[in-house]
């Protein structure tokens, strides 16, 4: 297929947000077809000043979520996971250390950025590991053959990086403002000033469903 010069898929997220790791395969299937014109967003869902903790009210309400996207996608989520993360009660909601981390993996290895957020994913859902800590962060880089030492240092005390990061989170605002969607995940497909936002079904339902969604808007210039 012949891919516009100006189109440009912006995909909005958030690393802590089970329904982005609903989104994953599909978006990994889109990044395989499209990754040169893909765009990631994080929008700062949990990343507040002053994060939320986690209290059993809250942690019930997630994994009532899990339970409904595990039975719409098949994909894990362990009892480790739901043990020593959602466990974790008085832990803080923050997703802006694990988006300061896509940050930092987007300025030094950008074709690896959504490599890493599934890695994210899957070491939270999975593996039950806690993706706040700057530790875990490193690690999870290190597989993709990016310094850890350095990359913790960086996570954790960057200044640099916090204006980097906040840009990225204003723009993916501005974005769902503009687009009048107040949850993630959202694909944003533009060819000029055309453009077509998807979300929803077509997220939750693989590569196949997406990319016919995606295939069918770029031949048709939106």
């Amino acid at each position: 297929m012949s891919i516009a010069s100006d189109l440009r898929i912006r995909y909005v997220f958030d690393p802590l947000c089970g329904w982005c790791y609903a989104a994953s395969p599909a978006i990994a299937g889109l990044a395989e077809r499209y990754g040169l014109a893909l765009d990631m967003l994080p929008w700062g869902l949990f990343a507040d000043d002053e994060p939320m903790r986690l209290s059993p009210t809250l942690a019930h309400h997630f994994w009532s979520n899990d339970e409904r996207i595990a039975r719409l996608t098949g994909l894990p989520f362990s009892q480790a996971y739901r043990d020593d993360v959602l466990g974790a009660h008085g832990s803080a909601v923050d997703s802006l250390p694990a988006t300061r981390a896509l940050t930092l993996v987007r300025e030094t290895a950008p074709a690896r950025e959504f490599a890493y957020l599934h890695q994210l994913q899957r070491a939270r859902y999975v593996d039950g590991r806690d993706i706040t800590r700057a530790d875990v962060l490193a690690d999870l880089a290190a597989s993709l053959d990016i310094d850890a030492p350095e990359f913790a240092t960086r996570v954790a005390h960057g200044r640099t990086l916090d204006n980097t990061t906040a840009a990225r989170i204003g723009e993916a605002r501005t974005l769902m403002t503009r687009i009048a969607s107040n949850g993630v995940p959202a694909l944003v497909v533009s060819i000029g000033r055309n453009e077509h936002v998807v979300h929803g079904a077509p997220l939750y339902r693989g590569a196949e469903i997406l990319l016919s969604a995606v295939d069918s808007l770029v031949s048709n210039n939106i």
